[in-house]
């Protein structure tokens, strides 16, 4: 059955009075059990909510720029008993019961349509308060200056678990962060890339899944290297490496997010964060050019390289039980999977190397801004800061939940990565301002060379003077 926002918020209400009170059997319960007999009281965390002002604002009409075709992942009319549309439209309920709002949206042709924003911008033209684009558009528009620093807007506060810290990190440059990428919308979560394994493979050599591996913080190049290098049988029989055959690992198309993933940035931050260098870390991007080109381009069987070809799509080999471990976006490995009858599980990417602290969620994203021409930047930022917690406390959980219902449910094994790796997703600034990386390794990987020093070269002039116009962008403010 379908809900109206209305029968939602009075429902909802309706919830709420019911989880203060308790259900009548819990309390015939609760009233029957003598108290000498309760020997513990358990003590859950208080719930950590936004600091935001006791306002409402007469029915405004808050206005999402987006597309028809990414609208789902920020807004829902309705109802509908799918798990992840009722989270968005939860999320928006709730603020707009909260402070008193509507949500809308205002739709562009196509979420790469620059030159709309820029009009609408431009004009003065007040008309969107948030607005969800293509992300390298949209870093193409910071820099023009028409976009908020949303670290000086009232009432926003980073630091609380539905801004992913790795992201405000990457984002951050000179104290300025001109867009967002948090849970009010579930693009980033379908984009994030994970590396994906085959338990019934795994069964069949007794190779044990790398839960630990990633615990112990041991899950690295180096040993899913080890683990793939062997791991192939020629199923169609013809003594030819062919993509009808089971390999330990594959890789079609373009590594997106793979250089982030391993702990690399082709930018640079200094120390102070208030500065970028090109290729600065010359020799962990030498090592993970390295690693990558001993899996993928030393001739072991156990790898099924087709890098840059985009007729070949590891998901789908993947799905077709035809690969031990792959790297791949988890919506799109999930949809390939839904129909698919192979068991799987989930973990993080593998670190470049122990050396690496933490292991990344790298994702790709449709980022928030705020154009310059808000009227009223206080409420945008409120409105902002609610609905960026609404979607951490529903949707986050809904989509994470999705996720876990595969054909074959997951482990809890799984479910623990995945809280892994979304607590460390990254947007990386780098990726959103040049492709300078994923070429690299499209460049090197595909055509099975390491040749890093030539291939920096022929970008350096390139880059150097995109760093320059970012620096410009970032400046600090007169004084």
């Amino acid at each position: 059955m379908r809900r109206t926002i209305a029968t939602l918020l009075l429902l909802s209400m309706m919830l709420s009075v019911v989880s203060c009170g308790g259900t009548s059997a819990e309390t015939e319960t609760a009233a029957e059990t003598p108290a000498a007999e309760t020997e513990t009281v358990v003590e859950t965390e208080p719930e950590i909510r936004p600091e935001l002002p006791d306002v409402q604002y007469d029915g405004y009409n808050f206005r999402i720029l987006t597309s028809a075709e990414r609208q789902k992942y920020i807004f829902s009319e309705e109802s509908t008993g799918e798990l992840v549309n009722d989270a968005v439209f939860d999320s928006l309920s709730e603020v707009m019961e909260w402070l008193d709002t509507t949500v809308s949206c205002v739709y562009i042709d196509s979420d790469t349509n620059e030159m709309a924003v820029q009009s609408m911008i431009v004009s003065g033209d007040d008309s969107y308060d948030i607005g969800m684009m293509h992300d390298n558009k949209t870093a193409n528009l910071s820099l023009k200056n028409y976009f908020l620093d949303i670290h000086t807007l009232p009432h926003i506060d980073t630091t609380k678990p539905w801004w992913p810290q790795f992201t405000v990190e990457s984002l951050t440059l000179n104290n300025k962060m001109f867009y967002a990428s948090n849970y009010i919308t579930y693009f980033s979560m379908v984009e994030t890339k994970v590396c994906v394994f085959n338990e019934d493979i795994l069964n069949d050599r007794g190779i044990e899944y790398p839960y630990d591996l990633v615990r112990e913080g041991k899950w690295t190049l180096d040993t899913i290297g080890a683990l793939t290098a062997d791991l192939y049988t020629d199923v169609d029989g013809n003594g030819e490496s062919t993509e009808a055959d089971l390999y330990g690992i594959c890789i079609g198309g373009f590594p997106y997010c793979w250089i982030e993933g391993m702990g690399v940035e082709m930018y640079s931050k200094t120390p102070e964060g208030n500065t970028i260098t090109f290729h600065a870390d010359v020799e962990r991007t030498a090592s993970l050019v390295d690693k990558l080109y001993s899996i993928f381009c030393s001739g072991a069987p156990g790898a099924y390289n087709q890098m840059g070809n985009g007729n070949f799509d590891e998901t789908i080999q993947f799905a077709k039980g035809l690969t031990a471990f792959s790297f791949s976006y988890l919506g799109k490995q999930i949809e390939e999977l839904m129909e698919s009858d192979v068991r799987y599980g989930i973990v993080p990417l593998p670190k470049l190397d122990e050396q690496q602290e933490a292991y990344i969620g790298p994702c790709t994203d449709r980022p928030i801004h705020i154009p310059v021409t808000v009227s009223d930047q206080e409420k945008t930022a409120v409105i902002f800061e609610a609905l960026s917690y609404t979607g951490y406390k529903h949707i986050l959980p809904a989509y994470r939940d999705k996720t876990l219902m595969g054909r074959y449910s997951m482990s809890s094994e799984s479910s623990e990565m995945l809280d892994l790796i979304f607590q460390n997703r990254v947007l990386s600034f780098t990726y959103l301002h040049t492709y300078v990386a994923l070429n690299m390794l499209t460049e090197l990987i595909s055509k099975g060379t390491t040749d890093i020093a030539s291939y920096v070269k022929k970008n350096q002039t390139v880059e150097t003077n995109k760093i320059k116009k970012i620096l410009d962008a970032y400046a600090p403010a007169a004084e």
